[in-house]
């Protein structure tokens, strides 16, 4: 199956140091993350570059209320 064009918005606001966790729970599609695009800005996650994760992965954002952003850890 393949997921296109999902946001991340309606968030209760974060607060500084929250930690997010996403998990590719899949055993065989690629899960990618877009960073600094779709979501309101709150809500995006920011990082150097796109970032994919493998079947049985995860990656960890923390909230910077500097940046405004869930900044990749």
């Amino acid at each position: 199956a393949t997921v296109t064009g999902f946001t991340f918005d309606g968030v209760v606001p974060w607060i500084d140091g929250q930690i997010l966790i996403v998990v590719n729970a899949g055993a065989v599609n690629l899960l990618t993350l877009l960073m600094e695009t779709g979501s309101s800005p709150e809500n995006q996650l920011y990082g150097p570059l796109d970032l994919t994760l493998l079947p049985h992965d995860a990656a960890m954002f923390v909230y910077s209320s500097t940046l405004d952003k869930l900044v990749k850890s």
